[in-house]
């Protein structure tokens, strides 16, 4: 008799307070079954993937940002070496 393979189900990722509590995740939406268990009913939300090229997007804008607060606050913190 052959072996009958047994398929894993794969629902994705968990929603962040499963993540935070570190328990299994059914993946349900829109609520997941751990949240609207117990007696403290969380909030059942999920991240958004990104593409690797948005995540990279994203990154370099934060870059940018970065070095600007970094400018503007070096400005505040010494005015006149700035200005030379």
């Amino acid at each position: 008799m052959p072996a009958v393979s047994k398929q894993r189900r794969n629902y994705g990722t968990a929603c962040q307070p499963c993540r935070d509590r570190k328990i299994k995740c059914n993946g349900r939406r829109p609520v997941c079954s751990q949240c609207t268990r117990g007696p403290i009913e969380y909030i059942c939300a999920y991240e958004n993937k990104r593409s690797k090229a948005a995540r990279q997007r994203k990154i370099e804008e934060l870059k940018w940002a970065l070095e600007d607060l970094s400018l503007g606050l070096e400005l505040v913190n010494h005015p006149t070496e700035a200005a030379l």
